[in-house]
């Protein structure tokens, strides 16, 4: 949830600051798709998440970035064409604080879960 909110308000960022924006080519257009993401792998900061974990949000994030339709083109860490892309942004997500749902208390496991280990 909390990188939605993340997501959500770098769009509203990009709206804002987009109607100013001179693109490196030189063309003064407002429309969030002239740019493109490149998403860096998610650096788990001090917290210890499972690698499994660290790369589902990093798909989750590649697969929300593309439904939203806002960019150009969402490329992958890495990702070799993304050199060439004159409008690219690069969005770097590091997890400061993470308590896995088990443990939370205000979210109750579902009952098929069993009890919390």
């Amino acid at each position: 949830m909390t990188i939605l909110m993340i997501l959500t308000g770098l769009q509203t960022q990009l709206l804002a600051e987009s109607s100013g924006v001179k693109t490196s080519a030189g063309h003064n257009n407002p429309a969030v798709a002239q740019w493109s993401v490149q998403v860096d792998i998610v650096d788990p900061g001090d917290v210890n998440l499972e690698p499994a974990f660290r790369v589902a949000i990093y798909e989750n994030l590649l697969d929300e970035l593309a439904k939203t339709k806002h960019f150009k083109h969402v490329f992958r860490s890495g990702d070799r064409n993304a050199s060439g892309s004159p409008d690219l942004l690069i969005l770097k997500t590091t997890v400061r604080n993470y308590t896995p749902r088990a443990a939370r208390l205000d979210v109750p496991s579902p009952p098929w879960a069993g009890p919390p280990s």
